[in-house]
């Protein structure tokens, strides 16, 4: 579990990295929000990572709204595993 959480931020940095050189190719976005999901879908610990991301972001001055459409992009895509987490299989709360 903590190799596979490796691989995933591991990507996700590198995408971050090469989508803060490049910010006009969406591409390396849309990869770091699918490599920090399945980081969330792997382990908890992912926020830790996706707080210092933020925070990396913001030191380098790319804008508030890039931070912010970032943290939408993850926020919503990490929406189904926390509603898995507070609800079993039958629909009962946990």
């Amino acid at each position: 579990m903590y190799s596979l959480l490796g691989l995933w931020l591991i990507g996700a940095t590198i995408a971050l990295a090469y989508w803060i050189r490049r910010p006009q190719r969406t591409r390396y976005l849309v990869a770091y929000v699918l490599l920090m999901t399945a980081a969330f879908y792997t382990h908890y610990f992912t926020a830790l990572c996706v707080l210092c991301h933020w925070l990396y972001l913001g030191l380098m001055s790319v804008g508030l709204y890039a931070i912010v459409s970032i943290a939408m992009l993850v926020t919503c895509a990490v929406a189904a595993w926390v509603g898995g987490m507070l609800y079993k299989e039958d629909g009962a709360p946990a």
